[in-house]
């Protein structure tokens, strides 16, 4: 078992503040490990003049014995005299990576995988570069290499898995992370990750079920982890009771009193309609439950509060975020934010509560709900710079797509046209109307 799988194993014993998991575990891979020439790799050595595979060869050894920075020059070399050798881009590419220089490691490392000459501790290597760099396209396909190269290797589809989840892939990812699952038992907190795709996708029997796999697993657990399996549990046999038990249609809005202002208003149009209220009862009785299995009411309400969020029902999460103690998770502090923020009320309160999300952490995500607080609350200098800090570090699609659209309207308001042209062309070509 890699490195990886320790530190994998290790967070989902201590418990996670997020039930979606970041890649940051890949940042053990290849460090301070023996560099392997990989098994593809031995044809294109051949191939190489005898002067660059003797250089390359040295820059491996440099790299075997921790010495990056000499790894890295005669990688350098190599390449000056044959910029094609995939042998020598390796070897660049591990150096800047082991100096944790990820944005220039990306490239180089790419151009192996590209070459389809990467075995997965390369392929894992540059999983971690791309997704730094921002490409996660490439980092997608990186981590499917090396789960080409490695199908039984966990670390391989937990990175996969990961990946396909951020950038919204749910279907695949829920896969990769029950292949990574069923390889790393002794971590049934990848369960908790593979529900939230399940219910990215919508499939929420199946997410009920894997949850309850995952807490069959964790036993009696009361930290933070046993929450988010509770709150995704809760979650998921809400919407599956509802599916069974559908609410009545909605009422159509009364016609307006005789002297209203009738401007903007539609006596008895559809799209005016008044949107259908959860089911309070159904509702009290699964938040008792949820309670009552819960270590910690507070822990519970920010778990649950970040998944209804998650899920699209901002109003519903505002019962259960509200009132939360300052020292509630980040994560906590920055899903209230945004609760408030889609239901266009509470700007200011939106705006103390994305601070404390985003104080202390580098998180682009809790930066840009940063952004749009600052951008809510008339601050378009504060908002385009957050904003333009985070926007392109974003996984997912709509988030980022929301995050330009957001830059783009911060910059529209400081007269900074051609930027704001550039910023909601990108909103629109990622979807955002």
């Amino acid at each position: 078992m890699s490195a990886c799988g320790t530190t994998v194993r290790r967070r989902f014993a201590g418990g996670i503040t997020r039930i979606g998991l970041t890649l940051a575990c890949l940042a053990v891979l290849t460090a301070g490990c023996p560099v392997r020439r990989q098994s593809g790799q031995s044809g294109a050595a051949t191939d190489e003049p005898l002067g660059v595979e003797h250089t390359v060869a040295e820059a491996q050894a440099a790299l075997d014995s921790g010495d990056a920075a000499s790894a890295e020059r005669l990688a350098r070399e190599a390449l000056n005299a044959r910029p094609d050798s995939t042998a020598a881009q390796e070897a660049l590419g591990l150096a800047l990576r082991r100096q944790n220089r990820l944005e220039e490691a990306a490239e180089p490392l790419w151009q192996v995988v590209r070459a389809r000459m990467a075995g997965e501790e390369t392929s894992m290597a540059a999983v971690e570069a791309l997704d730094a760099a921002g490409r996660y396209g490439d980092a997608v396909t990186a981590a499917r290499s090396a789960v080409s190269e490695s199908p039984d290797s966990p670390d391989a589809n937990l990175a996969l898995g990961l990946l396909l989840l951020g950038t919204e892939h749910f279907n695949e990812a829920c896969e990769a992370l029950l292949a990574a699952a069923e390889l790393e038992p002794s971590s049934p907190g990848i369960l908790l990750s593979a529900a939230e795709a399940a219910l990215g996708a919508g499939d929420y029997d199946r997410a009920a079920a894997i949850v309850d796999d995952a807490m069959a697993a964790m036993g009696e657990a009361d930290d933070k982890s046993g929450d988010a399996a509770r709150g995704m549990l809760l979650l998921a046999r809400t919407h599956t009771e509802r599916a069974a038990n559908p609410p009545p249609p909605p009422a159509a809005l009364p016609p307006p009193d005789d002297d209203s202002d009738t401007d903007d208003q539609v006596s008895d149009s559809p799209s005016r309609s008044v949107p259908v209220q959860d089911d309070k009862a159904l509702a009290e009785s699964y938040i008792a439950e949820f309670r009552r299995l819960a270590g910690s009411e507070a822990g519970s309400r920010a778990a649950i509060g970040e998944m209804l969020v998650k899920a699209r029902r901002p109003e519903q999460a505002l019962a259960y975020l509200t009132g939360l103690p300052n020292d509630a998770p980040a994560e906590a502090h920055t899903a209230y934010a945004q609760a408030l923020l889609t239901l266009g009320r509470g700007f200011d309160t939106a705006l103390t509560e994305a601070e404390a999300g985003a104080a202390d952490s580098d998180d682009a995500y809790a930066q840009a709900i940063l952004g749009w607080a600052q951008w809510k609350n008339g601050d378009g200098e504060s908002a385009a710079a957050t904003l333009s800090a985070a926007v392109s570090r974003i996984r997912a699609p709509s988030a980022r797509a929301r995050a330009y659209y957001q830059l783009g309207r911060a910059l529209e308001g400081l007269d900074r046209a051609g930027e704001s042209s550039e910023a909601l062309a990108q909103a629109k070509k990622l979807g955002y109307h």
